[in-house]
């Protein structure tokens, strides 16, 4: 089927504001598939997001916009309503669970279930109002289911059985509602409604990692500019996430210092810097210098900076498996920085081939598109979609 029949479907329009370019996919789903139609992006010129969190929200807005009116210029047809994720630095996670009476002699349907999962996540609300200790106030991002239960028996789903009392346990998750108000301002400014809130890593595993292959041991890390954001799945769901507040960031940072340069020339030439080393480049440092370099000598001066994103990604891995996973998907920009799954192989003493960059098997089975998505940068805007 052509796009321009595909433009009848119920389109499904996501954007990914992450820390250093906004993306934007439109595409809909068709027997179990996500088809994208387009997809659209741009680059930041200031740093209006920082560690994933929207700081200026003129600036957002404006890039936001351009990758919205280029998307709407290629279907032809204006788009009124969005999909989006939420990251940031402070996130909180609450095992929660929740349990109501079913009807005698009803079935149990998705109406039902979406009151059982709410009660859970009223109840995640309340355990996180007992353990602050400040006044800050927190917003729901999204939740993981963890179990059903129906009269003390465990299930994956409880959609048409019948029973007396149904449980569930989830994963809520939480990000100051600052960060969460930012992202509905930012939309607001360019008259999109909001369809649907999740969380980065949520989206980054439901594109990666799909639910038949949860009940295998597997971390996820989405390496963006701003954070790193872990996932962590085992026996058939999703069992903790976190985030590490370093990423791409720190590179650049780190070629800023190497070369002398301002953050927009560094990040150029962080994207040069890629195995086997042979190239050269060039630019002109902060004192109006012309310089030319091997792309080897300035990958050695910045490799202390890698392995130190590597072993706290590997930290925090552990910290919330309690473990080293059987495998690692890595995603994100900043996963392609040269030398970081060695790296990460060598500190969780895993074999590299465990250590994939990308999920581009999983993708190419969920997901259909005539555009290039199967780079690692791609993974939360389709699980955004």
């Amino acid at each position: 089927m052509g796009k321009r029949a595909g433009i009848g479907e119920n389109l499904i329009f996501a954007l990914d504001i992450g820390t250093r370019s906004v993306i934007g996919i439109v595409g809909f789903m068709r027997d179990g598939v996500f088809r994208v139609l387009y997809t659209e992006r741009e680059e930041y010129k200031t740093r209006a997001v920082v560690d994933g969190q929207i700081e200026d929200i003129s600036e957002t807005a404006k890039i936001a916009v351009l990758v919205k009116e280029r998307l709407e210029k290629r279907l032809g047809k204006k788009l009124d309503s969005v999909y989006i994720a939420a990251a940031g630095r402070v996130l909180r996670t609450i095992d929660s669970e929740g349990e109501i009476t079913v009807p005698e002699g009803k079935e149990i349907d998705q109406s039902f279930v979406s009151s059982l999962e709410r009660v859970a996540v009223q109840s995640a609300y309340e355990q996180l109002a007992l353990e602050q200790d400040n006044d800050e106030n927190y917003f729901s991002v999204g939740y993981a289911v963890k179990k059903y239960t129906l009269d003390g028996y465990e299930f994956s789903g409880l959609i048409g059985h019948k029973g007396t009392n149904a449980g569930v346990s989830l994963i809520v998750t939480f990000l100051p509602k600052e960060v969460v108000d930012s992202l509905y301002a930012t939309m607001n400014r360019i008259n999109l409604t909001v369809s649907g809130l999740t969380l980065e890593p949520i989206a980054a595993m439901n594109a990666i990692i799909p639910p038949d292959l949860r009940k295998l041991n597997l971390a996820l890390c989405d390496i963006g500019a701003g954070t790193s954001d872990i996932a962590v799945c085992e026996g058939g769901s999703v069992c903790a996430y976190t985030v590490a507040t370093v990423a791409g960031d720190e590179i650049t940072e780190a070629v800023m210092q190497a070369c002398l340069v301002d953050f927009q020339t560094a990040e150029r030439i962080k994207k040069e810097i890629y195995e086997p080393f042979d190239n050269e480049i060039e630019y002109q440092n902060i004192m109006g210098m012309p310089r030319k370099e091997r792309a080897k000598d300035i990958f050695d001066r910045i490799e202390p900076t890698i392995e130190q994103l590597a072993e706290i990604v590997c930290e925090r891995i552990i910290q919330v498996n309690g473990k080293t996973p059987s495998a690692v998907f890595l995603v994100g920009g900043g996963s392609q920085t040269p030398g970081l799954r060695p790296l990460v192989a060598k500190i969780l003493k895993l074999d590299e081939n465990m250590i994939a960059v990308g999920g581009n098997v999983y993708i190419k089975k969920m997901f259909e598109s005539e555009e290039n998505i199967l780079c690692p940068d791609f993974a939360t805007p389709l699980g955004i979609a």
